[in-house]
């Protein structure tokens, strides 16, 4: 169950709270690793629960767009991506969630430099340089937005 759940803590609220429909002991142990659960039916729980939040993740925004959790933050003080904590319904922590539509309008109209020098198989600094160059500037200022962002109109 270790590799299923996120932690013991988890697997404890899942017996308690009944969310389980078969929970097992085995007869020769009194202790917290005699309890056994049906694997599959946690795994589909814990998909069903991670369904059911709001949006997207942070982590797999991160991933999505090449940008990390500081940059993000400064894009929703912007207002360019729309982002709400929620409790996570597994872990009972709070999550930052961002909204599908936000994500993919931003996508459409924004491109990190990290994701623009991986699809052109470039340096970063020296295609910001050609950028430059060409008269290419990140659609934010250094003061707002650490990492540059160009618009992809621009490009």
């Amino acid at each position: 169950a270790r590799r299923t759940l996120h932690s013991s803590v988890d697997g404890t609220r899942l017996v308690l709270e009944n969310k389980l429909s078969w929970v097992g002991k085995l007869s020769d142990r009194s202790d917290f690793h005699s309890v056994l659960v049906n694997l599959e039916e946690v795994k589909q729980l814990k998909v069903q629960q991670l369904e059911s939040l709001p949006g997207i993740q942070q982590q797999h925004v991160e991933t999505r767009l090449k940008i990390d959790g500081r940059v993000l933050t400064q894009l929703v003080k912007l207002g360019e991506l729309h982002a709400e904590m929620c409790v996570h319904p597994f872990t009972k922590s709070k999550v930052k969630m961002y909204e599908e539509k936000s994500v993919q309008d931003f996508s459409d109209r924004f491109i990190s430099i990290k994701q623009l020098s991986h699809d052109r198989n470039e340096n970063s600094r020296a295609l910001m340089g050609k950028l430059a160059k060409l008269g290419v500037h990140p659609a934010f200022s250094r003061g707002k937005v650490s990492s540059p962002i160009y618009r992809r109109s621009d490009l």
